[in-house]
């Protein structure tokens, strides 16, 4: 059986990426007999990323339910608490990607996605990811 970055890739076109990837995982992870509650897990973690990388841990003070999912969000966000040129070059690869779209619409998809995370109480679900 193929692995789902063999059978899959993101396409910045399309707005079902993280449903795609939810299919492909299904498929590999039946092929490979995971456990209910493992693929579960990880269908969670893949459909959180699509919903705004938002948990109820982000408008927590305590940060204390360091759930797996908690750290998968964070380490696909982490790219946002990198130093100004590390972030720079991330920024200008996004823009690469989404070549296709208007520098106006672009802009303003990005600041749409960017003030998501400066309205949340915290931009980083455990405590680790916030200390940074």
């Amino acid at each position: 059986s193929s692995g789902i970055n063999a059978e899959y890739g993101d396409d910045p076109k399309r707005s079902d990426n993280e449903e795609r990837s939810v299919e492909a995982f299904e498929r590999c992870a039946e092929d490979l007999n995971l456990e209910s509650d493992l693929i579960r897990d990880v269908v969670e973690m893949i459909t959180t990323t699509s919903t705004g990388h938002h948990t109820e841990e982000h408008e927590s003070d305590s940060s204390r339910r360091a759930r797996d999912i908690h750290y998968f969000l964070d380490f696909d966000l982490a790219i946002l608490g990198a130093n100004p040129i590390e972030y720079t070059l991330y920024a200008r690869k996004i823009r690469k990607e989404y070549e296709h779209v208007p520098e106006q619409e672009f802009c303003e998809r990005r600041a749409k996605i960017m003030s998501r995370f400066v309205d949340r109480k915290f931009v980083f679900a455990t405590r680790e990811f916030r200390r940074m």
